[in-house]
């Protein structure tokens, strides 16, 4: 995970403006119709049907392929149904419905036909032939009971028709508006004519179910009995389409027609009272529309409760199309104005809002995670929002879904690239500098810190780790070379891993040795304290492998360590040609130059001859929470009254099992070592590595049951 800079804010603040802002703008509003359409079809997947189709207020009375073919229908042109679509008008207004619209627009009559027929014309010889139609649009009309449909700029009633139904008083548009995609979403509420707004189909069939009037706005908006009808787009209303294809209850006009002959009143008062019925076809071919249903269809048909003819059986090889018929868009819009729960959509300010938080988030995990991880987030935030925006749609409410989940990714994408260009190009080009000799967790810890190497070096507090093999010259005489490497890949895996999991880092093998620093690159308050902890890890894990390695039976392999603590100039600190890339990454330390120097000398003779493989170097500072300062920790050590927390506790393990070294000074010689106490495993904390140690005094030996003590110079245990 990477750290968010202030930078970075700025580019994900800016990134998420610009794809929230430009997700709503006029030429994306294609993605915004597609929220429409996928809500539609997810809260049909997700729930179903939220009503039962027989509790609507709207019902369709279809010339379907049942009444195509079925006497005495068949074969006859539509223009010859007229008196049997009277005859059933009558019926369902009867039997108690509000009202009853067309959408089939019967634009002709027989009696207007000019075909020769005998002597005269057939629409001569027809003369009369509508007059009962006539007189059921009449009478229906003049109780507002019926509304007959028309399209402007196209085909409208016959002459006949609209004298019957009191001309442009009884007659109303049908005319749909398409998106550029050619989907219906959304419903014209007026039309002008002669320079009056009148209501279309829809709301004329609900304001006289409901007995109000509209409220027409000159704003374009419409009140319906106190419900303000939400317009995204001024005068349209958007349509809350049901999913599947029993969502508006369907009458066979055959079997209706048949139910007339049979004198069934009482099925009409059942099926229809109070309801609002629109008469329409629902033909294979004819009047189809691609709507915002379009993913959420059924299969068409009549399935409302028969009446006298038996049902038809199924279809073979029916199947589901992505039109409906022309009916079911008047009688949804009805519905909608009726039951108050068309579409509210946000406009494009809340979407914008919407669509920039939704960007701000992917953005944010696209910068603080892995592609892989920041990829999950997104599929889960957009689960998320989806499931949210379905449940919305539920109560009617269209929330943005498109534009935010499109914005997001894009933005995700931005970000990533940003990454990729800006902001990791300096972190992978460190973590490459420094994978062949840092650990991950240390490169880690480096780039949290923000405290980067700096090109010429910086000068840090660290400490630096040295240790050898005691004898190796002559154990490598006695090896092959083949066992050699297997034993020394072995030993310096092992102490490698311990170093690095203390948190330094190995800065060179020479031979048998390793030099290692704590506190850079990677900066660390406990560097001191780290090494200790690595050398007494180192300690026991030697005596890990002299115990349980093959490669090292029968050789009692011992190694011996030194640390010091002080500043140090760390980084690029020595350049070739002033170029950065010829420059050897390293720590330039008067302590590590003395500790070097006099490694061999201490640990060699005077560790040989005390048992001593950890030599602690004091720095002559005064002590700060990483440094191992000899006279207060090791009293800390002690139990003394003073010491550095910090390093006390790691003192008192680098001194657990050693003896307690006597006071230097001459007079105080008498401070010795009980009989018989050894120290096997000792520390030696020296003041001035600088200084040689004196010899012990002759005759004194480690092993040998004899009283020895350490001498240094000019250690003090106190302040």
């Amino acid at each position: 995970m990477g750290r968010l800079t202030k930078r970075d804010a700025v580019a994900i603040i800016l990134v998420a403006l610009a794809c929230g802002i430009v997700s709503v703008l006029p030429p994306f509003d294609f993605i915004h119709r597609w929220s429409i359409d996928a809500l539609t079809a997810l809260r049909w997947e997700a729930f179903g049907s939220r009503r039962d189709p027989a509790t609507t207020s709207v019902a369709v009375i279809a010339i379907d392929e049942e009444t195509n073919q079925t006497p005495p229908f068949k074969g006859s042109p539509i223009i010859t149904w007229t008196t049997e679509v009277g005859r059933v008008l009558n019926a369902v207004i009867d039997g108690g419905a509000r009202v009853a619209g067309f959408d089939i627009v019967f634009s002709r009559s027989i009696e207007q036909s000019e075909i020769p027929f005998g002597e005269d014309l057939l629409g001569a010889r027809m003369r009369g032939f509508d007059r009962a139609f006539l007189r059921s649009l009449a009478r229906d009309a003049a109780a507002g009971k019926v509304v007959l449909g028309e399209v402007l700029l196209g085909d409208g009633p016959s002459l006949g028709q609209r004298i019957a139904v009191g001309r442009q008083k009884n007659i109303r548009a049908l005319n749909v508006v398409s998106d550029p995609d050619e989907v219906i979403r959304k419903i014209p509420l007026t039309f002008l004519a002669d320079g009056k707004r009148v209501p279309s189909m829809a709301l004329e069939l609900a304001s006289r179910a409901l007995g109000v009037e509209p409220v027409l706005a000159e704003d374009g908006s419409v009140t319906l009995a106190g419900y303000r009808i939400p317009s995204a787009v001024p005068n349209t209303m958007t349509l809350n389409f049901e999913g599947g294809g029993d969502d508006i209850p369907t009458f066979s006009f055959a079997d209706l027609r048949a139910c007339v002959e049979r004198n069934d009143t009482e099925f009409f008062r059942r099926q229809f009272a109070g309801k609002i019925v629109i008469f329409g076809t629902l033909l294979g071919s004819e009047d189809r529309k691609v709507t915002s249903k379009r993913f959420a269809t059924g299969l068409d048909g009549s399935r409302a409760p028969r009446c006298a003819l038996p049902a038809p059986p199924p279809v073979a090889g029916q199947f589901k199309r992505s039109t409906i018929a022309g009916v079911y868009v008047h009688a949804t819009a009805v519905q909608n104005l009726i039951a108050r729960n068309a579409v509210v959509e946000p406009g494009r300010l809340p979407t914008a809002i919407i669509a920039i938080v939704f960007a701000v988030l992917a953005a944010l995990a696209a910068r603080m995670l892995t592609p892989g991880v920041a990829a999950l987030a997104y599929v889960a935030m957009a689960s998320i929002w989806t499931a949210g925006a379905t449940l919305a749609f539920m109560r009617s409410l269209a929330l943005p879904l498109s534009e935010p989940l499109l914005a997001g990714i894009v933005s995700m994408a931005a970000i990533v690239a940003y990454r990729l260009v800006i902001t990791d190009k300096g972190e992978r080009l460190l973590r490459k500098s420094f994978a062949l000799y840092l650990a991950p967790q240390v490169i880690d810890r480096m780039l949290a810190s923000k405290k980067l190497p700096e090109l010429g070096g910086e000068t840090r507090d660290v400490t630096v780790f040295f240790s050898d093999l005691e004898g190796f010259s002559s154990i490598s005489e006695k090896l092959a070379p083949a066992e050699l490497v297997a034993l020394m890949n072995e030993y310096l895996s092992a102490m490698t891993d311990i170093i690095e999991a203390n948190g330094g880092y190995v800065d060179k093998y020479i031979g048998d040795s390793i030099v290692a620093v704590f506190g850079a690159p990677a900066d660390d308050s406990d560097h001191a304290g780290n090494a200790a902890r690595a050398a007494l890890g180192c300690r026991a894990r030697l005596d890990e492998l002299n115990r349980d390695s093959p490669a090292f039976q029968g050789y009692k392999i011992a190694h011996r360590m030194g640390l010091n603590s002080g500043p140090a100039l760390v980084g690029k600190a020595f350049q070739l040609l002033g170029h950065e890339r010829c420059g050897e990454r390293g720590v330039a330390t008067r302590g590590r130059q003395q500790i070097l120097r006099h490694h061999d000398r201490r640990l060699g003779n005077d560790g040989r001859a005390h048992g001593i493989d950890i030599c602690v170097a004091r720095t002559g500072r005064h002590p700060g929470p990483g440094t191992l300062h000899s006279g207060k920790d090791l009293r800390a050590a002690r139990g003394g009254r003073a010491g550095d927390a910090a390093t006390g506790g790691v003192c008192r393990d680098l001194c657990r099992g050693a003896r307690t070294l006597a006071k230097p000074r001459v007079r105080r010689r008498r401070k010795m070592l009980s009989a018989g106490r050894r120290c096997r495993q000792a520390v030696c904390v020296v003041s001035h590595p600088g200084k040689r140690i004196r010899q012990p005094s002759a005759g004194f030996g480690l092993g040998t049951g004899q009283h020895t003590r350490c001498k240094v110079d000019a250690w003090r245990s106190g302040p």
